[in-house]
């Protein structure tokens, strides 16, 4: 994404534009964007691809940002969506997951870690039944039985969500059924329709915004598709608090 970024930058740049357009590059922006420029002039017939490129980018972000404006209070102000962390947070993270996706898994453990480190942020979690509408062997659906949990008796989530993730591939009645005993929460393993409601709308909100797989992370204007690592995750974060503060 940010390869786009830095030649978009260099382009205006040729074009007179960039004082419109200028925004603060990091050193290593700032030596690929002397790489790009410096393709660009030795291969002057590639520019009107890239440009096209970029346009298309372009384009697609503005849709992506008016669809986030649209959804903002969904998103990050709903009372509905399953929250880690602080309850009055100097940021949030927004995180379209499933308990079924193994690439969630390994972002939870992230998350977790983040959330030691950085006391003052909450991660909103936003279930998008991807991989699996319903467990095998049951009419419930690892996602629904969480939401239930957190409607219902919101103490327990935390352990519930950690038990979810930490399971092994796809879930099952009997995992689910497994995780509820754990944390005596069998009574909320039944289809709920206000559970079901909720990821419906989850699902369309995920269309609606363009994303294509789960983990898709929200960290301000930030939009990050797929598994990251912790110092990745970090550098962000502090990125964004900073430009905040």
């Amino acid at each position: 994404m940010k390869y786009w970024i830095v030649l978009s930058a260099w382009l205006l740049a040729a074009s007179g534009s960039l004082q419109a357009a200028e925004q603060k590059l990091s050193q290593q922006e700032e030596q690929q964007l002397g790489q790009i420029r410096s393709i660009l002039v030795k291969h002057p017939e590639i520019i009107p691809g890239v440009l096209g490129s970029i346009e298309s980018y372009v384009e697609q972000r503005q849709l992506q940002q008016q669809a986030l404006a649209k959804h903002k209070d969904w998103l990050f102000n709903n009372p509905q969506m399953p929250t880690m962390g602080s309850s009055k947070p100097e940021l949030q993270l927004v995180v379209f997951t499933d308990y079924n996706c193994p690439y969630c898994k390994r972002m939870e453990l992230e998350f977790a870690k983040l959330l030691r480190e950085f006391p003052n942020l909450q991660v909103v979690n936003v279930f998008v039944p991807l991989r699996q509408i319903k467990a095998q062997g049951t009419e419930l659906s690892s996602g629904a039985f969480a939401l239930e949990v957190w409607q219902q008796d919101r103490k327990d989530f935390p352990r519930v969500h950690e038990l979810l993730m930490a399971k092994n591939g796809m879930h099952t009645g009997n995992s689910l059924q497994q995780v509820a005993k754990a944390t005596g929460t069998e009574q909320y393993l039944k289809p709920s329709s206000s559970a079901d409601e909720l990821m419906h709308t989850n699902v369309r909100v995920f269309s609606e915004l363009g994303f294509g797989g789960t983990p898709t992370l929200l960290i301000g204007d930030e939009v990050i598709p797929g598994y990251i690592d912790y110092a990745t995750l970090k550098a962000v974060v502090q990125q964004v608090l900073e430009r905040q503060g």
